[in-house]
This record gives structure tokens, sequence and C-alpha cells, in this order.
């Protein structure tokens, strides 16, 4: 099983799966005939890795400027979304009506004092994974368990409106990744 992350839609987008965007000027300033190395490299080296939610349609481009992915939803999605205002919560668009947005907030950072038991059971899952890399003769598979685990919190996380454990999640998760880049590689 690869890698995966969730699209604002909460469907599973599996990160084995993706394009290479390059620039047009880019891909135009290669001489003819084409040279298959010169094309690996523009795409390898200049390119930026995306990925397509089968669910909703959306792109998600991993710009090397930014610190996480950037979403894109369909022009067609976006209209068919403004129309029907119970449908923006289920694609990831925030309604422009003033005080029902700060209601929510409110109440999200009330959540947020309280702990969910689906959250916890996944952040010990991957603990537990985590703790297994030291014990294994093959740690890849622990850490691969880790990380998903790792992900699928996240994920819940960030549909909970929870950013303080999506922050601290998402931290624990990059040490991990550092300790096995270091420790196991």
């Amino acid at each position: 099983m690869g890698s995966r992350m969730e699209c604002l839609c909460g469907n599973l987008v599996y990160t084995n799966h993706f394009y290479r965007l390059i620039k047009d000027t880019d891909y135009d300033a290669l001489e003819e005939p084409l040279d298959y190395e010169k094309l690996s490299d523009l795409f390898w080296h200049k390119g930026v890795t995306a990925y397509r939610c089968v669910s909703c349609g959306r792109l998600i481009v991993e710009w090397e400027d930014e610190e996480g992915p950037t979403f894109y939803l369909p022009e067609a999605k976006r209209a068919q979304a403004s129309k029907a205002e119970p449908a923006l919560a289920g694609i990831g668009l925030e309604s422009d009506q003033g005080p029902e947005k700060e209601q929510g907030r409110a109440s999200e950072s009330m959540e947020e004092d309280q702990p969910d038991p689906r959250l916890r059971e996944l952040e010990a899952e991957a603990e537990a994974a985590y703790n297994e890399m030291y014990d294994s003769s093959y740690p890849t598979g622990s850490y691969s368990r880790a990380k998903d685990a790792f992900y699928d919190a996240i994920a819940l996380a960030r549909r909970l409106g929870r950013q303080n454990d999506v922050e601290r999640l998402e931290k624990r998760l990059q040490h991990i990744k550092d300790v096995f880049r270091h420790q196991f590689s």
C-alpha cells in the first residue's frame, strides 16, 4: 500500500499515482529531436508533482515554495457548489455568510478542548508502529504503518477543525520521518 493524502472532499488520494507539471517554455527550450535524458531531467528536476482526486476532480499540487499542497477545484464544480449552500461543506469551500462562519469557529475552539476517541486511537496506532521500528529487522513496514496512521489522524483532525492537533501531529510525523531517514536508511 502506498502513501496517501486526504483531499478536501474527504477522499483518499494515493500518492503513487501522480503527474509531473512542467512549464511550456521549459519544454519548448528542448532541442529537436527530443533527447530522452534531457526530457527526463526536465520532468524530474524542474517538474512539479500533482495528484488528481477521482472523487471530486481536484488537482492537488505540491509547489516547491509552499509548505503544503494546494488544492484546485475545477470551475464546473465550483459553479455547482455556489448554487447549493449545503454542498459547500462537502467539497471544502467556505460560505460567504459571516455570522454562520463566526459561529462555526467558536464551536470549533470548544471542541478542541475535548479529546476525540478516534483521533487518539489513530495516534496510538501510529506511535505503536513507530516503536516497532526499533524492534524489527525490517523497519520499513512499521514506518509505513506509522506514516499511514499519522496521515489518517491528521486528515481526521482537519475534518474536525482541530488545528492544534493538526499542527502537533504534523510535527510528530516530520520527526518520525527524520528519525527514519537518519537511523534506518
